[in-house]
């Protein structure tokens, strides 16, 4: 939901939806203030207040879980950069 004129999601919201969902990824898209704009399950984006995350969350960090009970994923990111970082040099190769 869009609160209008603000281009900020609604957490309210979401939060309002179904959040039996506790098997999620999330990998966090970017910081926007006091909110981590999270990207779920590679389908929908999210906004999740700052102090609802792990401490020390970050762009790029990646979590399974859901709501309150995020699990960061530090295997999954490295293999997400190795995989980015491969696909960059494949096509840069002369």
């Amino acid at each position: 939901a869009q609160v209008a004129g603000s281009g900020v999601r609604t957490w309210t919201l979401w939060r309002l939806q179904s959040l039996e969902e506790d098997d999620m990824q999330a990998i966090v898209d970017r910081i926007e203030g006091d909110m981590a704009v999270l990207e779920v399950d590679g389908t929908k984006f999210m906004d999740v207040p700052l102090d609802e995350m792990p401490e020390g969350c970050a762009e790029g960090d990646v979590y399974e879980g859901g709501p309150g009970a995020w699990v960061k994923d530090d295997a999954e990111k490295a293999e997400r950069l190795k995989t980015n970082a491969d696909l960059m040099a494949s096509l840069f190769k002369h």
